[in-house]
């Protein structure tokens, strides 16, 4: 039940691709589901499970030469990884050679700089995008965004069972007690009844560490024309 979205989301994303002239490859891989394995011995594995995971999507991107990976590095909103990125890069740079995608508390121009510096090709940017006026977020959480620092994002696996970075004031606002969401473990049981509890997302939002870099909200063209400047700046500081 807990995957039964994702068919639509990976069709979805190999349309994108089509629609670029690439070619989706699409690849089974085990999936356990957090919302069934609980309460017995069986939700001791949904955590390993996610590194024989890991290991698969390694094995099919080098066994069938993929165009390209996505790195969700530490920091980064919602379900995200916790390895730095530079150890993320250059681990994933041992073995492949392909373009990569970096993600993980990118809000500036120098921060795209900074991952191709790293070896990346791209940068991925979620959190930034969240406070611009073309959002369909509320702005309640636009607002809750540019007024958090980094200290205010709590990375729990409390609502899903996954570890995601979380908005601490949404949860304060949800009236859930922080420590207890912090103090959830990887794979345990979600500890609010799901019927009552508050919708992740919905409620409970999430948002990646860069969040002490965003003080305001656009439009997106003006904040790619923003990133842009910010972009040739530093590469400029850099070549001095």
């Amino acid at each position: 039940p807990g995957h039964i979205h994702l068919d639509k989301i990976t069709q979805a994303a190999k349309a994108g691709v089509r629609l670029n002239g690439g070619t989706p490859l699409e690849f089974g891989v085990i999936g356990v589901c957090d919302g069934l394995a609980m309460h017995h011995a069986g939700m001791k594995y949904s955590l390993p499970s996610r590194e024989i995971i890991a290991d698969s999507i390694e094995i099919m991107a080098t066994a069938h030469p993929v165009d390209g990976l996505i790195l969700v590095a530490n920091g980064a909103g919602g379900h995200a990884g916790t390895i730095n990125p530079i150890a993320l890069v250059n681990e994933i740079r041992a073995f492949y050679d392909g373009p990569l995608i970096l993600s993980g508390c990118i809000s500036h121009g120098k921060d795209v700089l900074a991952a191709l510096a790293l070896g990346c090709d791209f940068a991925y940017l979620g959190t930034r995008f969240i406070t611009t006026t073309e959002s369909m977020a509320p702005a309640a959480y636009q607002d809750m965004i540019v007024q958090s620092a980094s200290s205010d994002i709590l990375y729990s696996p409390y609502f899903t069972g996954v570890p995601g970075n979380y908005l601490k004031a949404s949860i304060v606002a949800a009236g859930i007690d922080p420590i207890e969401v912090l103090a959830a473990k990887a794979g345990g049981a979600v500890t609010l009844n799901k019927d009552a509890r508050p919708k992740t997302w919905k409620d409970i939002w999430g948002a990646g560490q860069g969040v002490g870099a965003i003080d305001s909200t656009m439009p997106v063209r003006q904040l790619v024309d923003q990133m842009i400047a910010e972009f040739n700046d530093a590469k400029q500081k850099l070549a001095r």
